[in-house]
């Protein structure tokens, strides 16, 4: 096709129910995170919160001034009832359940966009197994971030709804309806908020539409995340106002006038993540291959001439930094794969037009489904990859490092012992003589490399097990100091544990 509007491709009626789909991907995201449920640990902020819920000393002044407010009501909500580190398993149980209420919604979206029942279950399944959604099943307080992604495609599919109503009046109740949905998604967590433009994508990537005709909805969809992540910059300016930094760095709450080295920052880290898709840390060859193999089937999939194909692909390109907007316009350089979800959805969304592109052109030769073949290989990838990374890089590390703790506890004579002297580890020690390089403050981190964690995990322990010695003074030690235990202190050395934990391993 050279002009004209193609004609849209056949609608496909079958479906499977909500309720069945809902349940099945709560079964396989239970199977997939079970470590994660059924496993007692916390994780590096999981601590200080829960030991503050316990002391009922919970503030979040440095979770308010970073804009998050409705996230700040969600953990003083949840902390609030908690009795130990094993109820943290609770939330991170509550972050599955949203990422199957968050798949079976992309499900719906993508059945709107005339893709079929299996390819859609397909689809949804590999973005909901990515990186970014196993760290917020394996780590407690990060599990309310998924309801962000809920509320942003929630607030795409109204504003959908809103631009197709017949009458004024109900057009703006229900773009009002979305706004509310946005910010809300944005003062959860302003990267989880970004994933608005996934739910875009689906709309804007129909292959028969033309350019001007995305280019007006994009400029539509544009102004309205315009507004609300104004509305959310002012709600942040407002924490500031009332309580300061709180312990925020300044970095994360100043914007970046370092345009030149962002750009390098995200060509560099978080894109290069994200085209790895459902592998850690990829190689820039392979991001690059992935992206040049994208690239060609969204020249396959796009329908009308080369401008018109070309205009398509560069609104698409677009829209992988607007997914990154929030960590684009600060300081802060951080390319947490908790930051990337709607990045690296984005590119699994533009792997799923590809491989219909390249279908397009393979089925003259080869009568093979290409895109259900290869969707289904890679969700059975993502899938095992995300068994595997929740349950050796998360459940078992924190696991094991908190048993270690445990069990000093338990060996001690506490009777004997005037405080506690815990020798935790740091990220650099960390990284260049114990183990594997960390990925950011996530996958392959153990909580005592970080300097906030260990008195936390040593004062639940003696909590849980011996809380008539719950009071004792609770000293942390950097391992590169040369320092003296006071005398009678039971004195817990991490640096032990991991040794004999990688030897073993």
């Amino acid at each position: 096709m050279t002009g004209g509007r193609a004609s849209p491709p056949p609608l496909h009626t079958e479906r499977f129910s909500d309720g069945v789909v809902f349940l099945f991907f709560l079964s396989v995201f239970l199977l997939c995170y079970a470590s994660a449920l059924f496993t007692t640990y916390g994780f590096l902020d999981d601590y200080p919160f829960l030991v503050r819920a316990l002391r009922g000393e919970l503030s979040f002044g440095q979770v308010i001034a970073g804009g998050r407010l409705t996230y700040a009501a969600l953990l003083d909500l949840s902390l609030s009832w908690m009795r130990g580190t094993g109820d943290l398993c609770y939330l991170r149980f509550f972050g599955v359940v949203g990422m199957a209420w968050g798949a079976l919604n992309f499900y719906r979206a993508l059945l709107r966009q005339r893709w079929t029942a299996i390819e859609s279950v397909l689809v949804a399944l590999v973005v909901f197994t990515l990186p970014s959604f196993q760290v917020s099943a394996a780590w407690a307080i990060v599990a309310f971030y998924v309801y962000g992604v809920l509320a942003s495609g929630g607030a795409c599919v109204v504003l959908e709804r809103a631009m197709a109503h017949p009458h004024a009046q109900g057009r703006w109740g229900l773009m009002l309806a979305a706004f509310i949905l946005q910010v809300v998604a944005i003062t959860i967590h302003q990267s989880a908020a970004m994933f608005f433009w996934v739910f875009a994508a689906l709309r804007l990537g129909e292959a028969e539409i033309l350019f001007r005709e995305v280019w007006q909805r994009l400029s539509w969809y544009g102004l309205f995340m315009g507004a609300s992540l104004f509305c959310g910059f002012a709600i942040q300016r407002l924490g500031m106002f009332f309580y300061g930094l709180s312990g925020l760095s300044s970095a994360r709450s100043t914007l970046t006038v370092d345009w030149g080295g962002k750009i390098v920052c995200f060509l560099h880290e978080p894109l290069r993540n994200a085209l790895g898709g459902f592998w850690l840390f990829p190689s820039t060859g392979v991001s690059l291959a992935v992206a040049l193999v994208i690239g060609g089937g969204l020249g396959l999939y796009f329908h009308g001439g080369v401008a018109e194909r070309l205009g398509r692909g560069l609104i698409l390109l677009l829209l992988l930094p607007l997914s990154y907007a929030p960590n684009l316009v600060i300081a802060e350089n951080w390319a947490s794969y908790r930051t990337i979800s709607a990045l690296a959805a984005l590119v699994v969304v533009y792997g799923f037009f590809a491989l219909h592109g390249y279908q397009r052109v393979l089925r003259r030769f080869f009568p093979v489904p290409v895109a259900l073949v290869t969707l289904s290989g890679c969700a059975l990838v993502a899938m095992g990859l995300a068994t595997y990374n929740v349950h050796t890089r998360f459940a078992t590390l924190q696991f094991r490092e908190l048993e270690f703790v445990r069990t000093q506890i338990a060996r001690a004579d506490l009777s004997q012992v005037s405080s506690v002297f815990i020798i935790g580890l740091l990220s650099p020690y960390w990284q260049n003589n114990l183990g594997p390089i960390a990925h950011y403050d996530e996958f392959d981190l153990p909580s005592s490399a970080r300097d906030w964690a260990p008195r936390n995990m040593a004062f639940l322990m003696l909590r849980e097990m011996k809380p008539e010695y719950a009071t004792l003074p609770i000293t942390r030690a950097p391992p590169e100091d040369v320092v003296v235990p006071p005398p009678n202190a039971l004195v817990i050395d991490m640096r032990e544990h991991f040794r004999d934990y990688f030897v073993g391993r």
